[in-house]
């Protein structure tokens, strides 16, 4: 990795904020899902394999590719298959692609009330429902 890269990355992450992305830093960004975002994420993911909606959950939770990998103990080329697999099949390119797809069908949820957000808790974090997943 670059100095350059590590640098930025570096930076990202020190001026993180809570719900916001920084262009340089889309590794710092992080969604908090709850069971009831969680559940319907899963519906809306149904092309994807379970394997692929871990990995989807995981790279929502914050991270770069080397991070997810080691939290879903696979390579970092079979991350990078799953990826490019979960790309095809939502017609996304990228992982900033990815996040505004996932925040996309979450905010639809809300819309046509499938997630009421009186049932959502922020107190549920990503790490614990992938966690959850994985067990």
């Amino acid at each position: 990795m670059s100095q350059a890269l590590q640098a930025r990355r570096r930076v990202a992450s020190e001026t993180h904020m809570k719900g916001r992305c920084e262009l340089s830093g889309i590794d710092s960004c992080a969604l908090e899902l709850t069971g009831p975002e969680r559940d319907h994420l899963y519906r809306c993911l149904v092309r994807l394999t379970p394997r692929e909606r871990e990995v989807v959950a995981a790279m929502c939770a914050r991270g770069g590719n080397e991070a997810v990998a080691d939290r879903l103990c696979i390579a970092l080329p079979t991350l990078r298959t799953h990826l490019m697999r979960i790309n095809q099949k939502l017609g996304t390119d990228n992982k900033g692609d990815l996040i505004r797809f996932i925040s996309s069908r979450l905010l639809d949820g809300y819309r046509r009330g499938v997630i009421s957000p009186a049932l959502s808790r922020p107190n549920n974090s990503v790490e614990r429902e992938l966690e959850a997943m994985i067990e």
